[in-house]
C-alpha cells in the first residue's frame, strides 16, 4: 500500500456503485446498516503479541473446519441434483423472468450488478407473460420428474411452482421438491426499460425439501423508490444449519451493503461497508462529468468491517476532511499549464499527507465476542529507493554508455501497533507464521471446486 490515497479511490469507488435518489415506496424492516461509523474499541485484550497471532491462526483453521459441513450437506447434494436434472430437461419456470430478475436483483445487493441489469432482466419477450405477476400466475404447477422419459411432467394442482425429483443421483423415487411461492410485487415508474410495464418483485420465497424436511430456504425482499430504483435489498439463503445473508441499503444520504455466513448462531464470516453522503443522482451526475473533483463534495464518512470467526477489523474513514485536506497538499503540484511542478517537494507531500490520512483514517483488529483490541493500525512514513537505468556519453570511449542510479523517496505505509508497542506491517504479520491456515484454505478451495 505504497500510495495511500489509493485507499479513498477504493472506497468512492465501492460507495459510488451503490448510489440512487428518492425516497422508498415501502420500507424494510431490518437491522440498521453501519453506514456512517463503526463502532471501536477502545481497550486492548489480555494475551500476549505471539498468543494473538495463534488466536488467529487457530481462529482461521477453525472456519475451514466449520465449513466442512457445508460441502457435506443434504442442502447442497440437493441443489446440485435438481440443477443436474434441469440441465438435462428444462422448463419454463427455471428459466423465465421470474428467477432471473430475483437472481440480478441478488446480484445488485451483492455489488455484482447495476440498477441497468435488473431493468434490463425485465425485458418483455414475445414468448412470455407480459410482467412477473403473469409469469409467476402462468407457470404455477407441480413439475414431476419421470425417471423413464427423463423429462418434467406437469400438472396444474398447485398455485405455487412446485419441482418433484429424486433427491440423489442414484434415486428413482421423488422424494425431494422445490418449491416457489408467496411472490408479491409493486407497480411503480421504470427509470431504465420502457418496454417493461408490469410490477417490480418485492417478495418471494423458494425452498427445498427432502422427505418433507427442509434443507434450503430462500428469501428476498426489496423496495423502490418513486421512480423504481431499488433502495434496499434483502436476501437470504440458508443450507440446513448454514444461513447466508446479504442487505444492501441504497438513499440519498447513506448507502451501504452487509454480508454474513453463519452456522446457526456462529458468525463465521461477516463483512460490510457503509458512507454517508449526498449520493442524489444530480450530485453523482457532477461526479460523471468532472464538475465534483473533490471526493468529499459526495462522500463524507465511510467505514468498513470484516470478521472472520471471533476476529473483527474494523475501520472509518473521515473522507471529506481527508479530500479537502489532500487538495491543499497537492495544489501546487501541477503548474498553471497541467505541467510537473519541479519545485514541488513531493516527499515532504507524501509525509503530509500520511499524517493527514492518519489523523483521519482509524481501523483495528479485536475479538468479536469480547470487544478487546488485539491491534490499533498507524499510517506511516519510510525512506525507500528505487534504481533505474540511464545512457550517458562516456569520453574516454567516445560513445554512450549504460549507467544504473539509484535514489531514494519518501513512502508511506500502514502497521500493526500493539498492546506492549511493537509495530508490525499488516502484510508482514499475516504472511508469516500463517503456513497452517493457508494450507487448510487452498485445500478447502481446491476440494469445492472439484
Amino acid at each position: 500500500m505504497k500510495n495511500i490515497n489509493k485507499l479513498t479511490i477504493y472506497a468512492l469507488a465501492s460507495m459510488l456503485a451503490l448510489a440512487s435518489c428518492k425516497d422508498d415506496v415501502e420500507e424494510i424492516q431490518d437491522d440498521q446498516l453501519e453506514t456512517g461509523i463503526v463502532e471501536i474499541p477502545d481497550s486492548f485484550s489480555n494475551y500476549t503479541t505471539e498468543q494473538n497471532k495463534t488466536n488467529l491462526e487457530d481462529n482461521g483453521i477453525s472456519l475451514v473446519n466449520e465449513m466442512e459441513g457445508l460441502k457435506s450437506s443434504t442442502g447442497i447434494e440437493t441443489s446440485s441434483q435438481l440443477a443436474n436434472l434441469l440441465s438435462r430437461a428444462s422448463v419454463a419456470p427455471a428459466n423465465g423472468r421470474m428467477t432471473h430478475t430475483v437472481r440480478t436483483l441478488a446480484n445488485y445487493g451483492n455489488g455484482k450488478a447495476s440498477v441497468r441489469d435488473v431493468f434490463a432482466s425485465l425485458r418483455t419477450k414475445n414468448e412470455d407473460p407480459a410482467s412477473i405477476q403473469e409469469f409467476y400466475n402462468h407457470y404455477t404447477g407441480v413439475y414431476t420428474w419421470n425417471v423413464q422419459e427423463e423429462n418434467w411432467d406437469f400438472s396444474r394442482e398447485s398455485d405455487h411452482i412446485i419441482f418433484k425429483f429424486p433427491a440423489t443421483e442414484n434415486s428413482t423415487e421423488n422424494n425431494a421438491e422445490f418449491i416457489i411461492h408467496s411472490y408479491e410485487g409493486i407497480m411503480v415508474a421504470n427509470p431504465m426499460d420502457q418496454q417493461y410495464e408490469g410490477d417490480l418483485p418485492t417478495k418471494i420465497v423458494m425452498e427445498a425439501k427432502v422427505d418433507g424436511e427442509k434443507v434450503i430456504g430462500y428469501d428476498f425482499m426489496a423496495a423502490y423508490n418513486q421512480e423504481g430504483e431499488p433502495t434496499n435489498v434483502t436476501t437470504s439463503l440458508q443450507v440446513n444449519t448454514f444461513i447466508f445473508s446479504i442487505n444492501a441499503q441504497n438513499e440519498q444520504e447513506k448507502v451501504g451493503v452487509r454480508y454474513a455466513l453463519k452456522n446457526g448462531s456462529k458468525t463465521l464470516i461477516a463483512m460490510g461497508a457503509g458512507a454517508e453522503g449526498m449520493f442524489t443522482a444530480e450530485e453523482i451526475g457532477k461526479v460523471n462529468s468532472g464538475e465534483h473533483t473533490n471526493p468529499g463534495d459526495v462522500v463524507h464518512e465511510v467505514n468498513a468491517y470484516f470478521q472472520l470467526m471471533n476476529i473483527k477489523m474494523a475501520g472509518n474513514f473521515d473522507v471529506k476532511t481527508f479530500a479537502d485536506g489532500y487538495a491543499v497538499i497537492y495544489a501546487d503540484q501541477y503548474d498553471e499549464n497541467g505541467y510537473w511542478n519541479e519545485e514541488f517537494d513531493h516527499d515532504k507531500a507524501v509525509e503530509e499527507e500520511a499524517a493527514l490520512l492518519d489523523e483521519n483514517f482509524e481501523l483495528v483488529v479485536f475479538y468479536a465476542d469480547s470487544k478487546q483490541k488485539i491491534a490499533d493500525t498507524e499510517i506511516y512514513t519510510y525512506t525507500d529507493t528505487y534504481t533505474y537505468s540511464t545512457w550517458e556519453y562516456d569520453e574516454t570511449s567516445q560513445d554512450f554508455v549504460e549507467k544504473e542510479v539509484t535514489e531514494e523517496y519518501v513512502a508511506s505505509d500502514i502497521r500493526l501497533i500493539f498492546a506492549d508497542g511493537s509495530k508490525s506491517d499488516l502484510e508482514t504479520y499475516f504472511k508469516e507464521g500463517f503456513d497452517d491456515l493457508i494450507s487448510e484454505v487452498t485445500t478447502f478451495i481446491q476440494e469445492l471446486e472439484n
